[in-house]
């Protein structure tokens, strides 16, 4: 029996299970003739050849809402029937059912008719009484078509993807640029006009804007999916999603004064979205507005403070790092002068659940500061500070299973370190230092539960390399997570994109086939994973510094 998966998965080089796509293509049949009919439908070794009649009808105003229900891959219908005619009926069904394959029976080959069948998108014209022989040969060539259709649909989509990938990564790379200043303005200018992004601009500012769930990690997945689909309808907003640690805004503005506006209405664009989710909590960190490409780095420091805030501040609200201004309510950074030991103790804790590597100075600042004067005048102040930021590092490490005896001999010998602290920079050195190593034993232990989805994928990935549908996308939907969390935890935990790690494994194969087989390079680009034998040598002289052929003749001469 003939299974069209099978045939789809040959030519696709698809997925084992032929996914979107059925093992028999459903075939529906309209005839006014009912012995015709059926003989056609019980006569014909229909499931032996991979088919399904899914219904049959005598005239087309009988089938029109029947098709429309069952929606067949193949429509066999004769032309001349009473109430409404094939032609009719092909005309409606092909406005419903683009896709269709439409084989017209008719007694006469009548010019006209052939002609308006042509016009309609009528794949065959068979006369009556027709041979059964020929009949299944059309319906199997209809199928055959539709299987190559849909092939080259996947390969489209595929092609697709891997252009958004590349695109969306370019888009990555050159808002980096902007952030850091490590681009002169009028190359930034250049890239955005060919990637379709318009830096044109009076005014600019950043806002970094993350979510977290109290329920799940990572953040709400619906409610994740509308965040981002709000952010995509934000006009004049440059906007980079960096996974877990939230998304990049840039903010344009066209005249003076316009940028404020538009940062009002995003924050409450975002803050609408967000409301019905109750699990699921924010914080936005605002940078000043500046009058240039060039200062956009400022703006961005700003935006990075006040986002760090977010552990001394109450969530669900968007911070500036400037003192009050007009428009948003706009909170003085540092909540208050003195702390209470318990709150300087849950928001020490806060930071170090959430908190990212790199954010330990402005925490540390922060923290000190809201402490007051005293610390540079009373060395017990400055002692107890310490004492009491250890203890709260040990008491979290040990509750996440961390073992306190990998921080180093520097951090974690606590009588040593509140007798060299003489200063408040040497505390805060100390602290900075304490909390990195905290920061990151908490990610590598954190990492073992990351870690397990990056090596699921990479074990999909050694499993299914030779899929040219392979992408970030479906390797995250196997995983059940959205692809730009994936993208950035395959990132953080191998160092390279996915694109790249992919690509790596795909040229080890097609090496170690060159090398010991003799296959043909279209046959060993093929099961490496790409159907196009071009695309294959430009992307092995691409990532290997030669062609397939020359590394096939150097590698055999070696040995």
């Amino acid at each position: 029996m003939i299974k069209w998966t099978d045939i789809l998965f040959l030519m696709d080089n698809g997925t084992p299970s032929g996914a979107g796509w059925r093992e028999f293509m459903k075939v529906f049949l309209v005839e006014d003739e009912s012995m015709m009919r059926s003989g056609i439908k019980n006569n014909m070794p229909w499931e032996r050849e991979g088919f399904e009649i899914v219904g049959d009808a005598a005239n087309g105003m009988q089938a029109y809402p029947m098709i429309r229900q069952k929606q067949p891959d193949i429509l066999i219908t004769d032309i001349f029937m009473p109430c409404m005619d094939g032609l009719k009926l092909s005309r409606l069904v092909k406005t419903e059912l683009p896709h269709i394959k439409i084989l017209a029976l008719s007694e006469r080959k009548e010019f006209q008719h052939i002609q308006r069948a042509i016009s309609i998108g009528i794949t065959d014209f068979l006369p009556k009484p027709v041979d059964s022989g020929e009949l299944m040969k059309a319906v199997k060539n209809a199928a055959a078509d539709l299987i190559k259709e849909e092939a080259a649909r996947r390969k489209l989509e595929r092609f697709r993807e891997k252009t958004e990938e590349n695109r969306r990564l370019q888009k990555y790379k050159l808002l980096l640029a902007v952030l850091s200043g490590t681009m002169p303005e009028q190359e930034i200018l250049g890239q955005g006009k060919r990637l379709g992004i318009d830096f044109q601009g009076s005014e600019f500012a950043v806002l970094l804007f993350g979510m977290r769930s109290h329920t799940n990690i990572p953040a709400d997945q619906e409610a994740e999916k509308c965040i981002r689909e709000c952010i995509k309808e934000l006009k004049h907003t440059i906007a980079v999603d960096r996974g877990r640690d939230g998304w990049v805004l840039l903010i344009k503005g066209d005249r003076l004064g316009s940028v404020n506006d538009r940062l009002n209405l995003c924050c409450t664009r975002l803050t609408e979205v967000l409301q019905p989710y109750r699990e699921v909590s924010f914080f936005g960190g605002i940078g000043r507005t500046v009058s240039s490409l060039s200062h956009i780095p400022y703006s961005c420091r700003d935006a990075e403070k006040a986002f760090s805030g977010r552990h001394f501040q109450d969530q669900n609200q968007f911070v500036y790092c400037c003192k009050e201004e007009g428009g948003l309510q706009r909170k003085e950074f540092y909540a208050s002068l003195l702390m209470q030991s318990k709150e300087a103790r849950c928001r020490l804790d806060h930071f170090l659940r959430n908190g990212l590597c790199g954010e330990e100075e402005a925490f540390v600042n922060s923290y000190l500061d809201a402490v007051g004067e005293g610390l540079y005048k009373f060395r017990v102040l400055r002692q107890y500070v310490t004492l009491d930021v250890y203890l709260g590092v040990i008491t979290f490490l040990d509750g996440i299973g961390a073992e306190a005896c990998s921080l180093s001999a520097e951090a974690s010998d606590i009588n040593r370190a509140a007798e060299n602290i003489h200063s408040r920079d040497s505390l805060k050195a100390y602290l900075r230092m304490l909390l990195k190593e905290a920061v990151e034993l908490r990610d590598e232990q954190s990492g073992e539960k990351y870690g397990f989805s990056v090596k699921r994928s990479l074990a999909y990935i050694d499993t299914f390399y030779s899929r040219s549908d392979l992408s970030l996308n479906t390797v995250a939907a196997h995983l059940k997570i959205s692809p730009g969390y994936f993208s950035s935890l395959f990132h953080q935990k191998m160092g390279k994109t996915f694109v790249e790690y992919l690509t790596g494994v795909r040229m080890e194969h097609a090496k170690k086939q060159l090398c010991g087989t003799d296959k043909k390079l279209s046959q060993i680009g093929y099961e490496a994973g790409y159907q196009d034998n071009h695309y294959f040598s430009y992307i092995f002289k691409k990532t290997q510094g030669c062609t397939p052929s020359e590394y096939r003749k150097r590698n055999r001469k070696q040995r």
